[in-house]
């Protein structure tokens, strides 16, 4: 790809991250708003909820918008509605089973922990409520569709919003002096909003160019290479997914407390995260755009992007270390001061990961997921042992190392791959 396709896709991300880094501080300050009004283990509880509630969503729900991104775009270019409407439907089907499923798997996984303990009586009714958030979670098609349309900007500002609204409602019930209950219907409503705002904006396209939406079975898909892609990419989610477990795991071996301050210190360092998501999610449907059309150089315009999302958490790690101990106290209090060690860490995470969201784009483009798959279990695994360590020796600074060494392993495995591909090609 030439200069100007590099250029198009960097504003292309920079439309995206745009509105993503409104509703990044938003998060933040919505956090920050709950830690102030709650105590820490009641803040504890709700993360606790939040993460439980938010990997059962990613495990068990499907990714459809990558099945939208890889068959959508020849229905588009031929101007095929007809196809373009099956297809649609299809990924509705398989967004409202994955729903349905992890509201179901979710519910049955409180009332085991009910059963034996895990869960008590003062938590259940959290975690339920948040599990409940789930049946919200049907936008796969609707993110792959405005991609496909390339409606960055559309997608930048879904959900923003919403979370300036979460910070303001937050903020009243603060100063309400509300209850602990007033908190967790705010949070949860406002997550089980957020992904239907793109649905919304996806129909408007439908309806605009008049897509009729069927439940056909779609002509352009090769059922058994979906399947195959769906099991290797899910299989990838989970494994990610599972690192956020560690939050419910400080929450059971160890406090609540501990889990809220693990939150709070995550966030700080790895909040831009949520702003360098879009290099991967840009850069995904251009390199199979790339791959369609045999381009010789698509390994080495992975790499330039990779670079790029490097050298911009770089930056961030190193001017966000000299303010950390000032804001962590300005933004949560000083009781979360003990985060600032923690948050230097995973600020130290952050460029690693970066890297490894862009790498692992590139090998996905090129049906390199088994490889994407391996190398996170091979690094995942290995951390949620080291976390369960960490926990029972009632040690968070064990933890949050673990996370920069799994970090780094992951890169390195991914970099190891990519060399690998780039040699075969």
């Amino acid at each position: 790809m030439d200069g100007s396709g590099f250029r198009k896709l960097v504003t292309s991300v920079l439309a995206l991250s745009a509105g993503t880094a409104g509703g990044a501080l938003a998060g933040l300050a919505a956090l920050a708003v709950t830690a102030r009004a709650l105590d820490p283990d009641q803040l504890g509880t709700i993360v606790m909820a939040q993460a439980y509630a938010a990997v059962v969503g990613r495990v068990f729900g499907f990714s459809s918008w990558q099945i939208m991104v890889r068959h959508g775009r020849p229905p588009i270019s031929q101007h095929d509605r007809v196809e373009l409407g099956r297809l649609v439907g299809y990924c509705v089907r398989l967004d409202a089973l994955g729903a349905l499923s992890s509201v179901v798997v979710s519910l049955v996984g409180v009332s085991v922990f009910f059963v034996f303990d895990i869960v008590d009586v003062f938590s259940a009714p959290i975690f339920v409520i948040f599990c409940l958030t789930l049946a919200g979670k049907i936008s796969g098609w609707a993110v792959g569709l405005l991609r496909l349309h390339e409606r960055f900007a559309a997608v930048a500002a879904q959900g923003v919003s919403v979370q300036f609204i979460r910070v303001a409602m937050l903020s009243v019930a603060w100063a309400l002096n509300a209850g602990l209950y007033w908190f967790v219907a705010i949070w949860a409503v406002t997550l089980f909003v957020t992904p239907l705002t793109s649905v919304f904006l996806a129909l408007r396209i439908c309806r605009s160019s008049n897509v009729p939406l069927s439940f056909s079975r779609p002509t352009t898909i090769d059922f058994a290479e979906a399947f195959k892609l769906f099991l290797h990419t899910n299989y990838h989610v989970a494994l990610t997914s599972m690192r956020d477990l560690d939050v419910f795991i400080l929450g059971t071996l160890m406090t609540p407390a501990a889990s809220g301050l693990h939150r709070v210190a995550r966030d700080i360092g790895l909040k831009p995260l949520q702003i360098l998501n879009h290099i991967p999610l840009v850069l995904y449907p251009v390199l199979m755009r790339q791959r369609r059309q045999q381009s010789p150089d698509t390994v080495s315009f992975g790499l330039r992007v990779t670079l790029l999302g490097l050298g911009i958490a770089s930056i961030y790690s190193l001017c966000m270390a000299f303010f950390i101990g000032f804001i962590v106290v300005w933004l949560f209090g000083s009781e979360y001061a003990p985060a600032t060690i923690l948050a230097l860490i995973f600020l130290a995470a952050l460029p690693l990961e970066a890297a490894s969201k862009s790498l692992g784009a590139v090998l996905m483009a090129d049906d390199k997921s088994q490889a994407l798959a391996r190398s996170t279990a091979a690094a995942t695994v290995p951390y949620l042992c080291l976390v369960v360590i960490g926990a029972l020796a009632q040690n968070l600074s064990i933890v949050v190392f673990s996370y920069f060494a799994q970090a780094a392993f992951q890169l390195a495995l991914l970099a190891w791959a990519y060399r690998r591909q780039g040699k075969a090609s």
